[in-house]
């Protein structure tokens, strides 16, 4: 027998996010309604539960039991994994894990202030349902964070489980294969990263070099690591099979186009000059991130200069404008089969009661029901950053229902985005959980195809034409193949 903590693999492992991430707290904080989990100095952080829920939820079940340890009753196993809390880093690409401010640092004190974002409830016809609004705090897309893994040996020298070794492998696997992601909101495009850097090192305490070796590694993960203690690893391994379908569109704006919600940081969102200047009222939504440049082991952060903040592809109004779509076409589908009530896919007068999205559509996009009922969704909307466009500005009236004429006063602005780069939409779909209904398969797909045929707005001023896409989809017919499997 091998005791416990006498032989393991440690590895120090450091992510790079490339959108937006938070932890939850779960209450609301003063005016906050969904603020970020901080450490004790009140810098973001990522708990090491929520690290190690993800890489156990990406196992098969027994796996999952014998890497990660089961309680059933009166017996269970402890985990062979130990997963630290993950610790932000500074504009020096060091984690500041107990330090308590954000001193002078500009990284770090826009990483405890975070970035904000705004929305609305959304009823089943995809518009706003009463008077529900809620906003949630996030750390800036480019935050890194850096965690410690460690594997223990199996206990049995004899036993069958993957060694120390084998299995930090297939965890750094997952973590680098893409299919794993962090914090919350991660349906809307949160929390997805890239592995920047990992150091590795194997111990056996039974010797007293290596009892040495590990008596020298420093707690604070921001202090420098003695030379030689720990190795780089930069083998890239996959694994496999994927467990998510991943299905990719060039996009190319048809004309204007924006998500709304921004605020003036460009000269283009102001009007007039002197004392006379005022905001334009529809600004496409923007956000600060981190910028990381230089070579070696280290890097220079620094975050988006006033004036450059980028344009956001707003994954939660992608994935909206989908599910609503893909309800109508799978009540249109379910209507067009024989025996089928022909009437159940859409409200017979004004007054009808709102129809609920179908049970088979809640599969793909979830559903948050009262008390703790609810499901998640299955499809991840990737979401990303738009920094070649050019600027329109389009000067509105109100028009009056009664009459269609002007509205005294009621003048209005904006200032949307116009064309632009080539754009690539990432939407993932996760096989796991069950089979997903043929039907609500077929009816996803006729929505996607609607967004690339410019038959479905996305993001603000729908009703002027605003938000029209061509595209086509660069996924080697892998969302035909699932539709058909279906059948």
């Amino acid at each position: 027998m091998i005791p416990r903590g006498q032989q393991f693999t440690l590895a120090r492992v450091t992510l790079t996010f490339l959108t937006p991430v938070g932890v939850g707290k779960g209450d609301a904080e003063g005016a906050l309604d969904c603020p970020f989990v901080t450490d004790a100095g009140g810098k973001p952080a990522i708990p090491g539960t929520s690290i190690a829920g993800v890489l156990r939820s990406a196992l098969p079940p027994r796996q999952a039991d014998a890497w990660f340890g089961f309680q059933r009753g009166a017996t269970g196993e402890a985990s062979r994994v130990e997963v630290s809390w993950a610790h932000v880093h500074g504009a020096d690409d060091r984690p500041a894990a107990f330090s308590a401010s954000a001193g002078n640092d500009p990284v770090m004190r826009a990483m405890v202030r975070g970035v904000t974002r705004d929305h609305v409830h959304l009823g089943p016809r995809g518009v706003v349902a009463g008077r529900e609004k809620f906003d949630e705090t996030l750390v800036p897309a480019g935050a890194r964070f850096t965690f410690e893994l460690k594997v223990h040996e199996p206990l049995a020298a004899e036993s069958s489980e993957k060694s120390a070794d084998a299995l930090l492998d297939h965890l750094l696997a997952l973590l680098r294969g893409g299919g794993v992601v962090l914090g919350g909101r991660t349906r809307r495009g949160h929390g997805r990263f890239v592995v920047t850097r990992v150091l590795r090192g194997r111990f056996n305490l039974a010797s007293p070099a290596d009892r040495e070796r590990i008596s020298r590694l420093p707690v604070d993960l921001a202090l420098p690591l003695p030379p030689g203690l720990l190795a780089d690893d930069n083998e890239k391994v996959m694994v496999s099979p994927e467990p998510l379908l991943t299905v990719r569109a060039a996009l190319k704006p048809a004309d204007f186009w924006y998500f709304g919600g921004g605020t003036a940081t460009r000269p283009e969102h102001r009007k007039g000059t002197g004392a006379e200047q005022k905001q334009v009222q529809g600004i496409p939504y923007s956000e600060t991130r981190v910028r990381w440049t230089g070579a070696g082991s280290l890097q220079q952060g620094s975050m988006t200069p006033e004036g450059e903040e980028e344009y956001v592809f707003v994954a939660s109004a992608v994935k909206g404008a989908l599910r609503h779509r893909t309800a109508f076409h799978f009540r249109a589908l379910q209507a067009a089969i024989p025996g089928a009530e022909r009437g159940r896919w859409v409200a017979g007068t004004r007054h009808a009661a709102e129809p609920g999205i179908p049970a088979e559509v809640e599969e793909l996009f979830g559903a948050i029901k009262k008390g703790d009922e609810g499901r998640p969704g299955r499809v991840f909307v990737e979401e990303f950053t738009v920094t070649k466009s050019s600027h329109g500005r389009l000067d509105h009236v109100s028009i009056d229902r009664f009459t269609q004429g002007p509205v005294d006063g009621a003048l209005f602005d904006e200032t949307p985005l116009r064309g632009g780069e080539l754009m690539t939409l990432t939407i993932h779909i996760d096989r796991r959980g069950g089979v997903i209904e043929p039907t609500a398969r077929a009816a996803f797909r006729a929505a996607l195809h609607d967004l690339l045929a410019e038959r479905l707005a996305l993001g603000a001023a729908q009703n002027r034409g605003h938000g029209f896409f061509a595209g086509i989809l660069q996924d080697d017919g892998a969302l035909d193949r699932w539709v058909e499997e279906g059948k």
